[in-house]
């Protein structure tokens, strides 16, 4: 029987067919699943009762869209197909358990993050606080050294333990509650079983480039590998929020409206059930493109600290002295910029 032990929860279940690997990628549908209602009495597997929702195909977001995304519904709740897929998985030992996961809220606590069960025995991997907003790939293996016996606190499973629970397999969870409160997670390409990938590899990186305050820039990426491909956006290192900017987990980031702290480093993570693959880093350079030269420091006069100001960005070598904007920073911009100096203004 699988025990929970951190309050009322959220999951989402798995079951398996007694087949090869399987893939979940809801690109057209929820595939059979549905929702159930799991009130809190400790042991699961006693108090399933379907409340009959379906859930719900988020065709806004996914890896690509549409996934899965649930919120909770009353007392802890999970998805799954039909009984009628359980079976014995002895095959899946040594194997892989893959998903794409996106979660929108955390108190910042520990919770388990996959159980796996039969009828006699559950065993529990976690994970820590997750980062928001962004798209992460999970992967666990079933085999020793990952999962805990009844709880994440609980011994490590031997492989006999786990041999034991794959023979008679029952369900495997996907934790998506991470707050006490109300959430909302999506779900996107389970794999249950190494389904087998090519691992990416970058083949076009995104460019360096400059562009004015307040226009737009886009960059992209391409990679090979088996489909499907995730794509991760990030600013010096940081991941880019897909909630806030949708373009960061797609091929091409494209950032609008842009100011002086959209300036830095940008590089992509691509990944599929094989791994990751990581762009090389493209830098930004945001311009201020005045209007007008002449005032080159903006103070409302022309006269000679307009000149201090100009050589500094000239001698710099950045867009700020491309005063002709012709893509470079040469003595061209030297006459433009004094052509307008001398006319004491533009």
């Amino acid at each position: 029987m699988l025990r929970k032990f951190f309050g009322f929860g959220l999951f989402v279940a798995v079951f398996i067919a007694p087949s090869n690997a399987q893939l979940f990628s809801f690109d057209a549908s929820t595939q059979g699943w549905r929702v159930y209602d799991i009130p809190y009495l400790g042991n699961h597997a006693a108090s399933r009762a379907p409340n009959g929702a379906l859930p719900a195909l988020d065709g806004t977001v996914g890896l690509p869209a549409p996934s899965i995304r649930v919120t909770d519904q009353a007392g802890e709740t999970w998805i799954g197909p039909p009984s009628s897929v359980y079976g014995p998985r002895p095959d899946l030992y040594g194997q892989s358990f893959t998903f794409d996961v996106l979660y929108r809220y955390t108190d910042n606590a520990v919770y388990a993050s996959v159980g796996i069960e039969s009828p006699t025995m559950s065993l529990w991997a976690s994970e820590p606080p997750p980062v928001l907003n962004v798209w992460l790939r999970r992967s666990y293996v079933f085999a020793p050294g990952v999962w805990h016996v009844t709880t994440v606190n609980g011994a490590l499973a031997t492989p006999a333990e786990i041999h034991s629970v794959l023979s008679d397999l029952t369900g495997v969870y996907i934790h998506t509650e991470w707050r006490t409160g109300p959430d909302d997670t999506s779900v996107d390409n389970i794999a249950i079983g190494n389904v087998h990938a090519t691992c990416p590899t970058v083949t076009v990186h995104p460019e360096s480039t400059g562009a004015c305050a307040a226009a737009s820039v886009s960059f992209t990426v391409a990679a090979d590998g088996t489909g499907p491909l995730a794509y991760a956006w990030r600013h010096n290192s940081v991941p880019i929020g897909s909630e806030a900017n949708p373009t960061a987990a797609s091929q091409t980031l494209v950032l609008n409206e842009l100011t002086a702290a959209d300036t830095g480093d940008y590089d992509c993570i691509v990944s599929n059930s094989c791994g990751p693959a990581t762009s090389r880093a493209a830098s930004l350079t945001v311009c201020a493109c005045l209007a007008c030269s002449a005032d080159f420091n903006q103070d409302g006069g022309v006269d000679g600290t307009d000149v201090q100001a100009f050589f500094a960005a000239w001698e710099v070598g950045g867009c700020d002295g491309d005063v002709n904007s012709d893509g470079g920073v040469d003595g061209a911009d030297v006459d433009t910029f004094f052509a307008a100096w001398e006319a004491g203004g533009c």
